[in-house]
């Protein structure tokens, strides 16, 4: 990362492993989250089309878990997400220094 100096003081020193790369693994949603699935602590960095360095911070492990039913007569009776603490949050890289967006 850049300047870690603005991550929350827990993160500072932990020994990150890329687990994900484009230019490693391709470009494939599956593959991301077959790489990424039940991990934790997670940080995802990426690139725009306009060069913007944006990423984000999860505490807990990525697993889809089922969210209630929808009410009657909607048309999705079931669907699924992830779900996160409070301590996650996104961010972005301005000159080298990363600005949280909690």
């Amino acid at each position: 990362l850049p300047d870690a100096g603005a991550l929350p003081r827990y993160l500072k020193g932990m020994a990150w492993k890329t687990i994900f790369s484009t230019e490693r693994d391709g470009s494939s949603f599956r593959t991301f989250m077959k790489n990424i699935a039940g991990r934790s602590p997670t940080i995802i960095v990426g690139q725009s089309a306009s060069r913007e360095i944006l990423g984000g911070f999860v505490d807990s492990p990525w697993v889809k878990k089922p969210l209630p039913t929808s009410p009657v007569g909607h048309f999705e009776a079931y669907r699924t997400g992830f779900h996160g603490s409070g301590k996650a949050f996104l961010f972005e890289v301005v000159d080298r220094k990363i600005r949280e967006h909690a």
